[in-house]
């Protein structure tokens, strides 16, 4: 299959701004940057940091971020649903189903509690013996099966105490052929999962000595007592489990699954009228000026003002194309009913087969439609970035983008800098669209320009482009961003 990627070169700028923090060291700055030939400092923006505003000026409901442990932290990896595990990828290392994590969302919307819920559900397989013996042990009088109990309505108990007489009553049968096995109705094993599922946000599940020995450890109270829905759930569902380890099956180890970025892009780095300098605060309300009350903050910061620029690319080919398989974008539980097609592995040396699910046409299209749109409306929803303290905006200054046959960007070299602005070198365009002319997928090229510029350069690029034998769409940067966003899958 051929490539089909959306190939682009940004530029921003930010003004006394320091859009990622560095190392803090008394005698250098504390913003990231690399030192250039000449010694001087070349401030940068990680693709990190950038992505980050990205992703959250994607429309769509963003997938949930869980953590695990102190140091671990990651989406839910289910790209079929959540646009944006599809676009900017994830890994979400194998362990043990029953390693508690916590959702890292501060608050909780009912509908985000179900989800949590519905992802750490009990299903039938869980029971053993096709359920009945969870049924016998629920009916017996204890604390932890008289509070399960409590979680079905008078009508569901009545049932699980007419299944269980209906099971001792084969048991016990005289006759050979009144003995004969008969499962629990479909009706009676939803009642038995209901009472556990019931119990599985329920924060006072472990209260009164429930568990008796088995009750949470310290780690497992402390997240009991946070509150958090999937803390809360995994704890009780482990315990669940322990308590009831002859008559449930135990959760079994999960494969990793990964997926690479659709979206790919270098830091932004500093090239054109580079500024730098060390600020610091002071807290003076209230006092006279430089009274004897004003505080200092001995820690200075940096800061610096610049253009950057920064190459993307967006493998519009694999967007809405997930492999499936250990190691790979998505596990086999996750296909969701898609059509499963095979072709032969890319990732591996051997000449096997693996699995693959596509979404629609339409959908993978509005997906690519819908980040080129986000790189437009970056900040719109949360403002500029660090904006508590030398806010700036990551939004494009300037870009030029085409489709490209090929995994790769030609325009990295088309910006010079200057001490004042940097500006589109049309030579190097020239040369670029000479080069490059048979990777590019059609002959439109999208350019859009400083918004302080002349008419004169709007003239000079469209001029450049034309006689290169492409179709020159150029203009301001956001209104230009838009139409790529509209035209981009034609």
């Amino acid at each position: 299959m051929v490539a089909k990627t959306l190939a682009m070169s940004i530029v921003i700028h930010g003004e006394a701004v320091r859009f990622n923090r560095g190392k803090s060291r008394p005698d250098d700055f504390d913003f990231k940057y690399m030192r250039g030939y000449d010694g001087k400092v070349y401030p940068y923006v990680s693709s990190q940091c950038f992505k980050k505003y990205w992703r959250e000026a994607l429309q769509s409901q963003p997938s949930p971020v869980i953590r695990q442990g102190r140091n671990q932290a990651f989406t839910l990896g289910d790209p079929i649903t959540f646009v944006d595990d599809d676009l900017f990828g994830y890994m979400v290392a194998g362990a043990d189903a029953d390693e508690e994590s916590d959702e890292s969302e501060a608050t909780e919307t009912t509908d985000a509690v179900d989800d949590v819920l519905e992802r750490v559900a009990f299903q039938p397989e869980v029971l053993k013996q096709g359920g009945k013996p969870y049924l016998n042990q629920l009916l017996i009088s204890e604390s932890l099966p008289d509070y399960l109990r409590t979680k079905l309505t008078s009508d569901e108990q009545e049932a699980i105490t007419n299944a269980n007489d209906e099971q001792e009553a084969i048991t016990n049968a005289k006759d050979k052929k009144d003995k004969k096995d008969k499962k629990l109705t479909e009706e009676v094993l939803e009642i038995l999962l209901k009472s556990l599922n019931e119990a599985l946000g329920d924060k006072d599940l472990s209260g009164d000595q429930r568990f008796g020995r088995t009750k949470p450890s310290r780690d497992q109270k402390a997240k009991i007592d946070s509150g958090k829905t999937a803390s809360v759930a995994s704890v009780n569902r482990k315990l669940l489990l322990d308590f009831f380890k002859r008559e449930m099956e135990q959760d079994k180890p999960q494969d990793t699954k990964r997926r690479t970025a659709a979206v790919r892009m270098h830091a932004l780095v500093a090239f054109s009228g580079i500024r730098t300098a060390r600020d610091f605060q002071t807290f003076a309300r209230d006092t006279p000026y430089n009274g004897e009350f004003a505080v200092i903050n001995p820690n200075e910061i940096g800061i610096y003002s610049g253009w950057m620029k920064s190459r993307i690319l967006i493998e519009a080919h694999r967007i809405g194309k997930f492999y499936v398989g250990k190691n790979l974008d998505i596990l086999p539980d996750q296909t969701k009913g898609s059509t499963i097609e095979k072709k032969t592995n890319p990732y591996s040396r051997k000449a096997e087969d693996v699995s693959f699910v596509r979404l629609p046409e339409q959908d993978r299209t509005s997906r690519l439609q819908a980040i080129v749109q986000a790189l437009a409306d970056v900040g719109n929803r949360q403002g500029p970035a660090s904006g508590a303290l030398h806010d700036g905006s990551l939004r494009p200054k300037a870009f030029i983008a085409a489709m490209m046959t090929c995994a790769d960007s030609p325009f990295d070299s088309v910006w010079i800098g200057s001490n004042d602005r940097p500006h589109l070198d049309t030579d190097r365009l020239k040369n670029v669209l000479s080069d490059w002319g048979d990777l590019f997928l059609d002959k439109r090229i999208y350019v859009g320009l400083f918004v302080d510029g002349e008419r004169s350069d709007k003239t000079r690029v469209e001029k450049v482009i034309s006689e290169a034998g492409f179709q020159p769409i150029v203009g301001l940067p956001r209104t230009i961003l838009l139409q790529l966003a509209k035209e981009v899958a034609a």
